[in-house]
């Protein structure tokens, strides 16, 4: 509303309701959330979840990054080929397939290494989506709007990131609160299975509960940002082809 009425605004509205460029902004936005909750929770979830040290969660998400990062070099010629909107889908779809993995590994307590693959599938997804919505929206305006769209489409992407780690936290912490509360009772706090030293002096049963607890709250954060991915892929296929990337 005040963008509208602003003599030179930050980000003109009538750009955002630019085909090539909306959409691409929500999608970033949703993006950031599922890539930052990733980061955030699946080592959460390794560590306080099932036991493991700071060396296995790091372990599980490294081959996303590692993946992500070779996806970019793919992504580019097939931006050329196939146009925005079919690039972004495979990428989004990408995503979605290793998300999906991921709560079948949560509710399932598949393997580490499996857990690894079906997470490095995501890091795959996560090159083409994000170099399209990015260059869609380049692409759609003339170089003196270009650092606008640019900034909007990072900008956004972190704005998804902080919400969505806020109200995945809250979900969780809502979802956890009894159970936590009555840990608490007996002198127990979640930190303590993060540490190896204090967790190797919990009772066996205790630990066993604790870890029951996080697991149990993070396996509806999954199915939660597997939801947002969804809504992910729905957004992208609303993306312009290469040659109407101007309309």
């Amino acid at each position: 509303w005040h963008e509208k009425k602003a003599e030179h605004p930050i980000l003109p509205t009538d750009l955002v309701l630019r085909r090539a460029v909306g959409p691409s902004i929500l999608a970033s936005c949703l993006f950031g959330a599922g890539f930052l909750s990733l980061d955030t929770y699946v080592p959460l979830y390794v560590q306080g979840g099932r036991g493991g040290d700071a060396t296995a969660a790091a372990s599980v998400v490294t081959p996303v990054m590692l993946t992500w990062a070779l996806s970019g070099t793919i992504a580019a010629p097939l931006l050329v080929r196939w146009g925005f909107r079919r690039t972004a889908t495979l990428g989004a779809t990408l995503v979605v397939a290793g998300f999906t993995g991921l709560l079948v590994c949560a509710l399932t307590g598949a393997p580490q290494w499996l857990l690894t693959s079906v997470l490095a599938i995501t890091g795959f997804g996560f090159g083409p989506a994000s170099m399209s919505y990015l260059i869609s929206a380049q692409e759609s305006v003339d170089y003196r709007q270009r650092g606008i769209v640019t900034s909007a489409i990072s900008f956004f992407r972190t704005m998804g990131g902080a919400v969505g780690i806020g109200v995945l936290g809250a979900m969780f912490n809502t979802l956890t609160w009894t159970q936590m509360g009555e840990l608490r009772a007996i002198g127990v706090t979640p930190a303590e299975l993060l540490d190896p030293h204090a967790a190797r002096a919990l009772p066996p049963d205790v630990a066993a509960r604790v870890r029951e607890t996080i697991a149990g709250g993070l396996t509806w954060v999954f199915a939660a940002m597997l939801a947002c991915v969804v809504v992910l892929w729905a957004v992208t296929r609303l993306m312009p082809s290469a040659k109407s990337a101007h309309k």
